[in-house]
């Protein structure tokens, strides 16, 4: 034989079963009656009906207001929780933006990269991760637009207040009457209630800001006026409060601005890594983001998630487009022609064959920024990846943030062909590696090399050394040569007329320093 037990879920109430026990009775504390079992029951207002009429109404009186009368008798009051608010929309584009930081970390190590910008192919469900991240910012930003609209009205009301609490205090300073003290007990209150307005225009002002301070704030401020508190602190209050407001107002706005160009950025990686991309970003938009992207908008990506810490994969590929466009800009002022969102080789050649006649300082600078935009140092896995051809190193796969990736020893042979087109010529090519013992005898060597092209233009020597040019005969060694690996080790230098020659006499080398430690054992 069962017993029924009423369950009340806020509204709804809900009739569960339990097996009787000797300790248990009808609801009215006699013995339970016999009987099949009741079948359950969910329902909302007939469901306090059925419950009046199978408990009494005494007892479903008890029940929703009582529920601690009845421990012990099989009747319990369930409430459910109250759902909490959906997250902002920048909260979700947010964390979805932090979990391609994390894939592009992983895969710069699956890929045996140096570093993630040179991570090669985006994952279908990474580039719908940065989709949705940029809708949502975009989608968002004028639901933050509308609440900074609010303010004025609030600030209004706050400025009414301040304006009555100041002749509430002139009326009783000094020499007044009892007439002047009710005036200005009149105006305390209609500053209340102007304070009152104000806290409930300050409410309506979430989602998108954040009033809570605020709101403490104005409402021991209201207290004050309606009761016999300072005038003098009540104004101050009030007085902080305008300029907070002000405060909240602009950084209302300048946020959704900041949303706004956040989400061109991200589709603007959507569109290098997809050139059919439908939402690339347009020459106004371009235009709306482009100054700040050479700082990787870290500011406006702070005023809308926090922080830019958690976002630097983001920072630096927005550096590096502005960096693109910078260049592509460049290129097509130079050719005549629109350059290509990743110049081939033969890009290359007609820009820097049209560098010809520009000075060194002018061509060094064209290069810098030419080779920063579209290639990045990648890392070096195999001996492979120090003979790479000029041709190899155009014809591969762009990587996630529209940048090639190389080594050093790609930087060299591809500075001295493009350099070559504007007048340079080639001396040779350096390599070199600082190494212990231990590295010669395993042949590992890690990131412990570099190498370098040696030219000359119009009686100038100078250097290519990855993305810079370095005004030096030879950046390896000698004077004015640069700082790189560990110097505490031996340095090993090889020399050659073409990039392969040089990579052979410093393996020669190697293998030489490698004999003599044999013999010494």
């Amino acid at each position: 034989m069962t017993t029924g037990r009423w369950l009340v879920r806020g509204s709804e109430a809900v009739l569960a079963h339990r097996h009787r026990t000797r300790r248990s009775g009808d609801l009215d504390g006699s013995a339970p009656s016999g009987g099949s079992a009741e079948p359950h029951h969910a329902v909302r207002p007939a469901g306090v009906l059925a419950l009046q009429r199978s408990a009494g109404n005494a007892a479903t009186v008890a029940l929703l207001t009582r529920p601690g009368a009845y421990v012990g008798t099989g009747l319990v009051l369930q409430r459910k929780t109250p759902k909490a608010p959906p997250p902002e929309p920048t909260v979700v584009a947010g964390k979805q933006l932090q979990g391609v930081e994390a894939w592009a970390d992983t895969e710069a190590k699956r890929q045996h990269v140096i570093d993630s910008a040179a991570v090669v192919g985006l994952d279908p469900k990474q580039a719908a991760s940065v989709r949705e991240a940029a809708a949502k910012l975009t989608a968002y930003a004028p639901t933050i637009r509308a609440a900074a609209g609010k303010v004025d009205p609030s600030i209004a009301a706050l400025k009414s207040a301040v304006a009555l609490a100041a002749k509430a205090r002139s009326l009783t300073s000094g020499r007044h009457d009892r007439l002047d003290e009710l005036e200005a007990q009149h105006a305390r209150n209609e500053s209340a209630d102007a304070v009152g307005k104000a806290i409930g225009l300050v409410a309506a002002l979430s989602p998108g800001i954040d009033t809570k301070i605020l709101s403490a704030n104005l409402t021991a401020a209201q207290k004050a006026l309606a009761g016999s508190g300072s005038l003098s602190d009540a104004t101050k209050t009030l007085n902080s409060s305008i300029d907070e407001l002000q405060k909240v107002k602009d950084a209302a706005l300048k946020r959704a601005d900041s949303a706004v160009k956040v989400a061109i950025v991200l589709r603007g990686f959507l569109a290098v890594n997809d050139p059919a991309f439908a939402g690339a970003p347009t020459a106004a938009e371009i235009a709306q983001v482009k100054s700040g992207l050479a700082g990787g908008i870290g500011e406006e990506i702070s005023d809308v998630f926090g922080s830019s810490v958690d976002y630097m994969f983001f920072v630096d590929f927005a550096n590096a487009w502005g960096q693109q466009l910078d260049a592509r800009a460049s290129m097509t002022a130079a050719s005549g022609r629109a350059a290509a969102p990743v110049p081939d080789r033969s890009d290359a050649q007609t820009y820097f064959s049209a560098l010809a006649k520009k000075s060194n300082g002018d061509l060094f600078a064209a290069y810098t920024e030419f080779a920063s935009a579209f290639f990045v140092h990648r890392g070096i896995a195999t001996e492979a990846d120090l003979r790479r051809t000029v041709d190899d190193l155009f014809t591969g796969k762009a990587a996630i943030t529209g940048r090639r990736g190389l080594v050093c020893t790609g930087y060299a042979v591809m500075g001295a062909e493009v350099l070559g087109k504007a007048g340079a010529k080639l001396t040779g090519f350096s390599v070199g590696v600082h190494v212990d013992d231990d590295m010669v005898r395993s042949g590992r060597f890690d990131e412990q090399g570099h190498a370098i092209a040696r030219m000359t233009r119009g009686g100038t020597a100078f250097s290519v050394s990855n993305d810079v040019i370095v005004p030096t005969a030879n950046a390896l060694v000698g004077k004015g040569a640069i700082s790189w690996g560990d110097t505490s080790k031996l340095m090993i230098v090889g020399d050659g007329k073409t990039m392969d020659a040089a990579v052979d006499d410093l393996l020669a080398k190697i293998a030489a320093r490698r004999r003599v430690l044999e013999r010494r054992k």
